[in-house]
């Protein structure tokens, strides 16, 4: 295959042939084993001719030092075999340990051959591909399914008991209460205010009533919470559950607010709302590893990680890995295919709706004189 070098250009900024051997040279330089790297080294080999190598990598440690030439190749047309006698003339000229040839659009028929022959690794900077991300793919798909619900529509059968002018305050701080039903961080988090207490109603004469207040029976939004669990369960287990809720109090109970303000409930309504939110998320590891040093001769693959600074990218090698053929229609059960993976979620608290995700598709359910069917929500109000 042949690769177009203006493909690499675009993802590394390397336009011409010295600008690729300084990215060939930063490639090495960044290796935790190389001792030093140069570029445009020049030398007299053992010939008594003048020798010139692209980039030249010394790695090891003291007194164990190797030399690596590297021939660097930014052509339009691929390499052929003439290219592979100048290195390994150079390599055995200048005594060098080893020889490698980079380029970024591919070798001709019989080079690999002709390569192992004379002793010299061939290497291809190309764009990752699929293939080389395994079954899943340069871009791991991961489809999200959230399933909720959360109570709407609270009605309280309920008559306040307040001084003159208060009746509106204490309505409207109820509705501001309920108006979000949530689970707190803990039980001891519930709001105080709305602990419900039974009560006993005194006569005094004189058209005087006083409420007397009684043991504490419960918390308004913990009961909420709890009825709603319960049909939360029921539904999404299957058993036999209600949209309609309705909570009704068999003994005198009350919420005793300040300001002597009493609301004495006898019924609670609300509907559940059931929900499904349905998003999508994309991994592209693409991103991170853009380019890929292939190893044409060993039939490895080393990652390029590309990292962006404010004025340039700076690419590093990452762990090489063989190259594998990759046969989609082998792909085992338990691996993630390029399809992506599927993620169903169950919400154990009461389903808030954001507008964070522009593109998630958010259904309830409704009934209609056929059943009951999902029904896109537009819009998503929260």
């Amino acid at each position: 295959m042949k690769y177009d070098k203006a493909v690499i250009a675009g993802i590394a900024g390397i336009d011409n042939w010295q600008a690729f051997e300084e990215f060939v040279k930063d490639l090495y330089a960044q290796n935790d084993s190389a001792v030093d790297v140069v570029r445009s080294y020049k030398a007299q080999g053992a010939s008594g001719r003048n020798r010139e190598v692209d980039v030249l990598v010394t790695f090891g440690f003291k007194p164990h030092i190797l030399s690596l030439g590297v021939e660097c190749k930014y052509w339009s047309n691929k390499v052929n075999g003439d290219i592979i006698d100048v290195a390994a003339a150079k390599r055995d000229d200048l005594s060098l340990d080893k020889y490698a040839v980079i380029t970024t659009v591919g070798f001709e028929a019989g080079a690999e051959l002709y390569a192992k022959s004379k002793g010299i690794d061939l290497f291809l900077i190309r764009p990752s591909m699929d293939d080389d991300f395994g079954y899943t793919g340069r871009v791991i798909k991961v489809r999200i399914f959230m399933h909720g619900s959360r109570p709407v529509d609270i009605r309280l059968n309920a008559t306040i008991v307040c001084e003159p002018g208060l009746e509106k305050i204490a309505a409207d701080l109820l509705a501001a209460k309920l108006s979000d039903v949530g689970a707190p961080d803990s039980a001891d988090d519930f709001d105080p205010e709305l602990n419900l207490y039974r009560y006993s109603r005194i006569e005094h004469g004189n058209g005087v009533v006083t409420f007397e207040r009684g043991e504490h029976a419960n918390n308004l939004l913990k009961l909420l919470l709890d009825t709603w669990r319960t049909q939360d369960g029921n539904f999404w287990d299957g058993k036999p559950s209600s949209i309609r809720q309705k909570i009704i109090f068999k003994s005198p109970t009350a919420l005793f607010f300040l300001n002597r303000t009493v609301v004495m409930i006898n019924e609670i309504d609300f509907q559940m709302q059931y929900l499904r939110i349905e998003s999508e998320l994309e991994i592209n590891r693409g991103e991170k590893y853009p380019l890929v040093l292939e190893n044409v001769i060993a039939n490895a693959i080393t990652p390029l990680s590309a990292k962006h600074t404010a004025n340039e990218i700076k690419f590093s090698m990452g762990d090489p890995t063989p190259k594998i053929a990759v046969d989609l229609s082998k792909k085992p059960d338990d691996a993630i295919g390029r399809e992506g993976v599927a993620i169903t979620l169950r919400l154990t608290n009461p389903m808030g709706i954001s507008s964070e995700d522009p593109k998630a598709r958010i259904f309830e359910l409704v009934g209609h004189e056929e059943g009951v069917t999902w029904r896109p929500l537009h819009p998503p109000h929260p």
